[in-house]
């Protein structure tokens, strides 16, 4: 598992190459915790009229080999599970 805080404006690409495991990357499944209405505001937050304003979102990101890169989006919390082959 791979987490990162992307805590700026402005989506952040990174380069992973994989070294030390004996099999490729699989797959990968991204859960992103962030604003669903991407207002671009570290101010914004859950609240009794809005309370999914700020929810999770999970979905396959198709990847797969020992190097990929990955973009997180702006203001978001991102957890990339890593399934490996066997």
């Amino acid at each position: 598992m791979v987490y990162a805080v992307n805590s700026t404006e402005v989506e952040m690409s990174t380069n992973f190459h994989l070294e030390g495991f004996r099999n490729p990357v699989a797959g990968v499944t991204s859960y992103i915790l962030e604003d669903r209405q991407h207002a671009l505001s570290s101010e914004v937050m859950n609240s009794r009229d809005e309370p999914q304003r700020i929810t999770w979102g999970a979905q396959p990101a198709g990847i797969t080999g020992r190097e990929f890169k990955f973009t997180f989006r702006p203001l978001s919390v991102t957890l990339l599970e890593l399934k490996l082959s066997r």
